[in-house]
């Protein structure tokens, strides 16, 4: 919680009331861009095979991201190589398999159906064989941020000037203000596996997805000295 402090006079104070009163805002926008997670495994016997393996994979992505106008492009999230074994706590029946690469990727599209459509079909005719993870977002949340905090801001004062002139009592000024990181939350997502062993694609897939609102909430806690009227 960080705090904004604002002192009155130590000769004042000790005559004012000390009220604390709390704002809550919440503020929602339509989604204006889908960021798609893109997982690639791989696996092969040798540690310099996997790697080869991986490689030929993002390769063939990257060829389908290029004819792709994207609002940010495709950027490595994660990426790691590990043993794998069959039986790995049993020492008497542990076989060593080879090796498994993981590498997950992102990439930010405008919200266009079609065009989602069109880059999961793709994706779907290579053999990358990527899971995919679709998540709609704002792609700059800080005007919803301001919003939110600014709204927040104006419900505590409106509640606190309510409060205090059923007690009989005028606000002076604001003693501290104590607020909250603004959180923003991303409702609707898809998640899926794509991995696709039917007839060959046509030039897109159709998908039919209703994203929710993104929604930014934040909360304060303004300290209010008052005086009796």
């Amino acid at each position: 919680m960080n705090q904004s402090p604002t002192t009155a006079p130590d000769n004042l104070a000790t005559a004012l009331t000390e009220m604390v009163v709390s704002g809550h805002a919440q503020v929602t926008s339509a989604p204006d861009a889908i960021e798609l997670t893109l997982k690639v495994v791989a696996h092969h016997r040798t540690y310099p095979g996997v790697l080869k393996a991986m490689e030929a994979k993002m390769q063939q992505l990257r060829q389908v991201m290029m004819n792709v106008v994207t609002l940010r492009p495709m950027v490595t999230h994660h990426f790691n190589v590990e043993e794998h074994w069959h039986n790995r706590f049993d020492d008497e029946k542990r076989q060593f398999q080879g090796y498994n690469a993981n590498h997950t990727v992102k990439v930010t599209l405008p919200v266009d159906m079609h065009l989602l459509g069109r880059v999961l079909a793709d994706i779907g005719r290579t053999d990358v064989k990527a899971s995919v993870q679709t998540a709609f977002k704002v792609l700059d949340p800080t005007s919803m941020r301001h919003q939110a905090r600014q709204q927040a801001l104006r419900v505590a004062q409106e509640s606190a000037m309510h409060i205090a002139q059923q007690m009989g009592m005028r606000l002076t000024t604001v003693r501290r203000i104590d607020y909250n990181t603004p959180t923003a939350a991303t409702p609707n997502s898809l998640q899926a596996d794509f991995t696709y062993t039917g007839p060959a694609f046509e030039d897109s897939v159709d998908i039919d997805l209703m994203p929710d609102n993104v929604s930014v909430k934040d909360e304060v806690s303004v300290v209010w000295l008052a005086t009796a009227v």
